[in-house]
């Protein structure tokens, strides 16, 4: 699905707390979006469940989906 390295870095980003990793990979997956030219209204995190959000203390997706959204110029909305 992913190649090795993006592999790598979802892990520690999802495991290892490399939070900085969400900027890193939101700006390659930027490109690749707009590169894509579909019309993208809005971009929907999906919510970690409750127990998993306590456990991490942050949600990885928000990592990547908020510099994504700024950098692509689309909308962030957030579920609760």
């Amino acid at each position: 699905m992913f190649d090795a390295s993006i592999r790598n870095a979802l892990h520690k980003l999802k495991y290892r707390r490399d939070m900085a990793l969400g900027d890193a990979l939101a700006a390659q997956l930027s490109e690749f979006a707009i590169g894509l030219k579909w019309p993208i209204e809005v971009i929907v995190p999906v919510p970690l469940g409750k127990k998993r959000s306590q456990e991490r203390g942050y949600n990885q997706v928000n990592l990547i989906a908020r510099p994504l959204a700024l950098s692509a110029g689309i909308t962030l909305l957030r579920m609760l």
